[in-house]
């Protein structure tokens, strides 16, 4: 749910970044769209499937911290809640890490779901109400559900970094592009959810800032390589191939050849005769 979601807007910001040509199907973008909008409604909406993972998420968090139980499978991290001390920030040379990054981001998901459940468990209290799909709710479970991918994400993408680090086919140039297309995710994800970090204490204002210097800096880097990181996706040509990505920039000259180069591009269509041609024959004016 949410990867189809995120690649649907990822997609849409590709679009937009050609202007006026990326409603153009030449483009490969515009059939990509409808694909991925199909994805996030069939079998379930997205947002549904997430209130699910977010509704299980503050159960097991309110367990935790009124019973002591024990969450399972993918939330079983939220287990850690019961010895959960107050984040002390570390010092630069600590903050800027993966390990730390990985605290963030666990310390994030716990925090929002305790501030829920305490929520919840106060409403029911005071309306006698154990309904969690109250309107007021859903923005906060989606929201929730949302940082505890994220999470995951996060960890899986370190934990990747750093066995890649020790196989035999270890390549430092791949190993680099990686590690800047981790570290982009990361930066990019704590400007985009700052509000969620600071509020809980989680890092200050000059990390936000720092986030966002290291962010723009990462752009940098992976320009040069952006062409062959989207080839090594091994998406086929006859999506992407596309005039509008030519390096020369020569969009239109190279989209008019494409078109009538295209099978029955010089064919009379057959409402020519009863539509348009007398028309054209008379002028424009």
């Amino acid at each position: 749910a949410f990867f189809t979601s995120f690649a649907k807007q990822t997609i849409e910001a590709c679009r937009f970044s050609l202007g006026g040509n990326g409603f153009l199907r030449y483009t490969g973008l515009a059939d990509q769209v409808s694909d991925y909008a199909a994805a996030e409604i069939f079998e379930g909406i997205n947002p549904i499937v997430l209130l699910q993972t977010a509704r299980q998420l503050v159960k097991y968090t309110k367990a935790i911290l009124t019973n002591g139980d024990e969450a399972k499978g993918l939330c079983s991290y939220l287990n850690e809640l019961r010895d959960l001390q107050k984040f002390v920030i570390p010092d630069d040379d600590q903050f800027f890490t993966y390990a730390n990054y990985v605290d963030l981001f666990q310390y994030r998901v716990f925090y929002l779901a305790k501030d829920l459940a305490g929520q919840v468990a106060y409403d029911m209290k005071k309306d006698r109400t154990t309904n969690l799909e109250m309107d007021k709710y859903q923005v906060d479970l989606i929201h929730i559900a949302e940082a505890h991918v994220q999470y995951y994400v996060i960890r899986s993408f370190v934990e990747w970094l750093n066995k890649l680090r020790e196989t035999k086919k270890y390549n430092k140039s791949i190993y680099d592009i990686l590690d800047t297309l981790f570290s982009t995710y990361v930066m990019k994800m704590m400007v985009d959810e700052a509000a969620d970090f600071t509020i809980n204490g989680l890092f200050k204002k000059s990390h936000f800032h720092e986030f966002k210097k290291r962010l723009f800096q990462n752009f940098d880097r992976i320009r040069p390589n952006a062409i062959t990181i989207v080839d090594s996706f091994g998406i086929p040509d006859w999506l992407v191939a596309s005039p509008v990505g030519e390096r020369d920039g020569n969009i239109y000259e190279k989209l008019f050849k494409r078109v009538t180069n295209n099978p029955g591009s010089r064919d009379i269509p057959p409402y020519y005769a009863k539509e348009m041609k007398d028309t054209l024959s008379k002028g424009l004016n």
